[in-house]
């Protein structure tokens, strides 16, 4: 069976480090700036990648019979995938999956909290925290209060005494 006909419509199974760095900007990226948001180091016969500095995944890469997988489940028990007995449709549950657990990481990663950045009436103005991509949004007060919908500042004051 040659290997498209497998994935049609859906992701192909990565065989190379560019493979998985075209997948995680298909599927995964959002735009994020943080520079350790996605990395990797070499381990042996691949490598491993993070999200925020926590594994998520590991790669072996090579041709049908070599190239394998391993993702980090939830319940620390590792995944593996393998090219010749991966559907599509299973490597795009698991490209979500990792990508809400990148989302997860970043929401739980410790902050110090602040009431507010400078950036208050832009954030007022868009009715949410315009910094979703930086970590110090964990620790902004007023998200917490946009979030709710309590808005103090800007053209869409609806809390508060005026200040």
């Amino acid at each position: 069976m040659e290997q498209l006909s497998m994935f049609e419509g859906g992701p192909s199974f990565p065989m190379s480090y560019d493979d998985i760095d075209s997948l995680y900007k298909q599927y995964i990226f959002e735009g994020e700036t943080d520079n350790d948001v996605f990395t990797s180091s070499e381990v042996k016969n691949g490598r491993s990648y993070f999200f925020y500095g926590q594994k998520v995944f590991e790669f072996i890469p090579g041709d049908n019979d070599q190239a394998r997988l391993k993702i980090m489940g939830e319940d620390k028990k590792p995944i593996t995938l393998k090219p010749n007995n991966t559907a599509a449709n299973e490597l795009e549950k698991c490209l979500q999956a990792l990508k809400t657990k990148k989302q997860r990481i970043f929401r739980n990663l410790i902050s110090d909290t602040f009431g507010c950045c400078n950036d208050f009436n832009r954030c007022s103005d868009a009715k949410e925290c315009i910094h979703k991509d930086d970590r110090f949004y964990n620790g902004c007060m007023y998200r917490t209060n946009l979030e709710a919908g309590r808005i103090f500042y800007g053209k869409n004051k609806n809390a508060g005494a005026d200040i």
